[in-house]
């Protein structure tokens, strides 16, 4: 597949992830909304990595994920160590395998966050395409 097609199509997913975990958190089901949240970054996040060096790494940590892209873009520094991201790489486990139930306010802080990222490699002019190896 192009990797046009696959960008496109890994923020097609992502934005549906997106959609489906607002559904959840009008259901109150904050646990599985923070779920869809983080899979609708990671999803954002590798798309992202495949417009700029034609792949992405296997790999799920959304720190990871930012640390590489803050190669490129060295605003998103700054949030590689925020809770949020403790938060949802939690939750990439946790929503499955664990007992632990997340908060409204859990769930709002991460949206916030999430959505700062994705506004951040939206608007980002200055990141040049470059097929280098990550």
């Amino acid at each position: 597949m192009q990797t046009r097609k696959v960008v496109d199509k890994l923020k097609e997913k992502s934005e549906r992830l997106y959609e489906n975990a607002k559904l959840l958190e009008q259901r109150k089901d904050y646990t599985f909304a923070l779920f869809m949240l983080e899979q609708s970054l990671q999803l954002f996040l590798k798309a992202k990595l495949m417009e700029l060096y034609g792949n992405f790494p296997k790999i799920h940590d959304i720190r990871e994920l930012l640390k590489i892209l803050s190669k490129k873009n060295p605003t998103l520094k700054k949030y590689v160590n925020k809770i949020e991201i403790d938060i949802l790489n939690e939750v990439y486990i946790g929503a499955r395998y664990s007992v632990n139930e997340y908060s409204h306010e859990s769930f709002k802080a991460c949206e916030k966050f999430v959505k700062e990222i994705r506004k951040i490699l939206k608007n980002d002019k200055e990141q040049k395409q470059s097929k280098e190896r990550i």
